[in-house]
């Protein structure tokens, strides 16, 4: 109340730069605000938030559980990744895109490996072209 009371008087006052307390607030409200994590939504850790928006190729943990799946493929413990991540319905299969709002529906259907995604590229194609 204090801050919009702030903004208002300044406005009034006819002053083109906000107060201090304002840019704060906006500072604040761009922030990235931690999500759940693409491997805790897939069920594979019990919890994991997501610090990146989504950009799992810029992520380090992603990065570890890609590379662990890779090496361990014949492994107990990676067998076991795999198969709850096939075991999981479409519905909870949710691609990064669609879980970070830029897509409305989108399932995975590569097991969260981006990398090999179409779709992905796709995406990032038409990112860097814009």
């Amino acid at each position: 109340m204090r801050i919009q009371k702030a903004i208002d008087d300044s406005k009034a006052r006819g002053e083109k730069k906000a107060p201090a307390a304002a840019k704060k607030v906006e500072a604040a409200a761009t922030e990235i605000v931690p999500k759940e994590c693409v491997w805790m939504k897939a069920k594979v850790v019990a919890y994991r938030l997501c610090y990146t928006n989504y950009q799992c190729a810029s992520c380090d943990f992603s990065q570890m559980m890609q590379e662990q799946r890779a090496n361990l493929k014949d492994d107990a413990a990676a067998g076991k990744m795999l198969s709850a991540l096939k075991s999981l319905p479409a519905g909870e299969r949710k691609c990064r895109y669609m879980l970070s709002g830029n897509v409305a529906f989108r399932t995975c259907n590569k097991l969260y490996e981006c990398l090999r995604c179409e779709y992905d590229q796709l995406i990032q194609d038409n990112i860097l072209n814009k």
